[in-house]
């Protein structure tokens, strides 16, 4: 940068600096912003629904892939989970979901019906003793009865 009579003029070198780094920054930011995974999404919907859950990383990223292959149709394209991620992130989902344009509201509700019911029953959700007990992915099972009594030991 060069001062001229009480202006400050920026060098070629400079702005092209600026560019640049204004560039990666933007490009650091998506990817940091497309690397919010299925998990999350999953995990922030479950507990605007349900309140905080005690459920090991593994856990999750097992029923998450269950669900997936499950209901391949329902999980959201990656621009509308990423987009949901930063609504429930920014604690606006519920707000904003009535103005999304097209049918994003609709495919993000018909979402989070089957996540809950899913979650209902290929985890141990529903067969806790207090809300403090860790959930469990059981897996898929014979049996999709919610109220069926498994052993889970």
């Amino acid at each position: 940068m060069t001062e001229g009579m009480g202006e400050m003029k920026l060098s070629r070198r400079a702005a092209l600096w600026l560019l640049g780094g204004g560039a990666a920054s933007v490009g650091a930011g998506y990817a940091a912003a497309r690397s919010l995974s299925d998990e999350h999404l999953v995990q922030l919907v479950l507990e605007r629904y349900l309140g905080p859950l005690k459920i090991a990383a593994d856990d999750l990223r097992s029923f998450t892939q269950a669900f997936r292959r499950r209901n391949s149709s329902s999980f959201p394209t990656e621009k509308l989970a990423d987009v949901a991620v930063l609504l429930e992130e920014l604690g606006l989902a519920s707000a904003v979901r009535p103005v999304l344009p097209g049918n994003r509201a609709p495919r993000l509700e018909h979402f989070e019906r089957w996540l809950l019911a899913e979650f209902q029953v290929l985890t141990s959700y529903a067969h806790r003793q207090s809300p403090d007990e860790p959930v469990r992915y059981l897996g898929p099972r014979l049996c999709m009865n919610p109220f069926a009594k498994f052993d889970l030991s």
